[in-house]
């Protein structure tokens, strides 16, 4: 909330840098080609199952290009969700993932190994720059039943940051959030319910990683369409949203009513009702369950999530490396106790 000039002027800079790191890792074009698509990943083993020889090789490539369509990449993010819940760490890592393989995805041309490997190599890299807690490239190669090996991996890797040109510190939409969200006028609500709208803002950016309508919009309109969203669904005044929009265009000069946001507004909003998370006949519009702990909805269907107090922040890395081999070898039970029902 704005408390004085000062705050005003030191939000200025703030939302002057953000947008300049945002211009410099700004979003791509939509790459994905629209088209029904057969595969199923039903988890990190079936995902990075052997299809052949892995090496990135210019020959190979063009023999066989990779068509990435919606329902493949929403299969990577349910993916990339489950591992980083399994391990709590902070989901707004699994959008600098898709960040990362989206930008790559849109200036290379991969068949289905590379694009495995593109995959699970960003994940790799987001983990290790936004997480406190560090793994080890073998426990990623794990998760692949070693089916890539090291020198692989630290190929894409050093390819992922050439062709991303090392911008690998995206802004991220609940990041702008955070900020617009301090531009609401002070008292306009009560601390329950502004905490209530910060944390849907936040379930609704992570709705927004799942869908590749996304791809091309800026970060600063996602996070601002989920906010608006949001501020509308629990019915804030419109004199106070009206006030909320005019202190955005006078701090951070970006107009709430722009053909971007909307079309950002109304992409979320029809991704959140398809979702079964809009209640038309609540008192405030909204079914959503509140906790820093325990996240009943998730935009990838799983349904249970482990408290932060479940992991020790200052874990080693050895026993993060059992937590990933546990994960996997769970993952190899599953895969073929399907198959020989089959």
């Amino acid at each position: 909330m704005i408390s004085s000039s000062g705050d005003i002027e030191n939000l200025e800079e703030r939302f002057e840098a953000l947008k300049n790191q945002e211009n410099s890792t700004s979003c791509c074009s939509n790459y994905l080609t629209l088209q029904n698509h057969t595969h199923s990943f039903k988890g990190p083993s079936e995902f990075l199952s052997n299809h052949g020889d892995t090496n990135i090789d210019a020959t190979l490539l063009s023999k066989s290009i990779l068509s990435v369509d919606d329902v493949l990449r929403v299969q990577i993010c349910e993916w990339c969700y489950q591992v980083i819940d399994h391990l709590n760490f902070d989901r707004e890592i699994v959008y600098v993932t898709l960040n990362y393989l989206d930008r790559y995805l849109s200036c290379s041309k991969v068949n289905k190994k590379t694009f495995q490997l593109a995959a699970m190599t960003s994940l790799y890299l987001a983990i290790k720059l936004y997480s406190p807690i560090k793994l080890p490239m073998s426990s990623m190669i794990g998760l692949s039943q070693h089916k890539f090996c090291l020198n692989q991996m630290v190929d894409m890797e050093n390819d992922i940051l050439g062709k991303l040109s090392w911008r690998v510190h995206p802004p991220t939409p609940i990041y702008f959030v955070s900020f617009f969200f301090q531009l609401l006028p002070a008292g306009c609500c009560s601390l329950a319910l502004q905490l209530e709208v910060m944390e849907l803002s936040r379930f609704l950016t992570e709705l927004s990683v799942t869908d590749s309508f996304f791809i091309s919009k800026r970060q600063s309109a996602i996070g601002l369409a989920a906010l608006l969203n949001s501020m509308n669904y629990f019915s804030l005044p419109s004199s106070v949203i009206q006030i909320f929009m005019n202190n955005v265009w006078n701090v951070a000069k970006i107009e709430c009513d722009s053909s971007d946001v909307d079309h950002c507004r109304s992409s979320l909003h029809k991704t959140y009702v398809q979702g079964g998370h809009y209640n038309n006949h609540s008192t405030t519009k909204v079914n959503f369950p509140i906790s820093n702990h325990i996240r009943l909805d998730s935009p990838v269907g799983v349904d249970q999530f482990h408290s932060q107090e479940s992991i020790i922040v200052n874990k080693r890395n050895t026993d993060l490396n059992q937590e990933y081999c546990n994960f996997e070898k769970e993952y190899t039970r599953q895969s073929r106790t399907k198959r020989s029902r089959n």
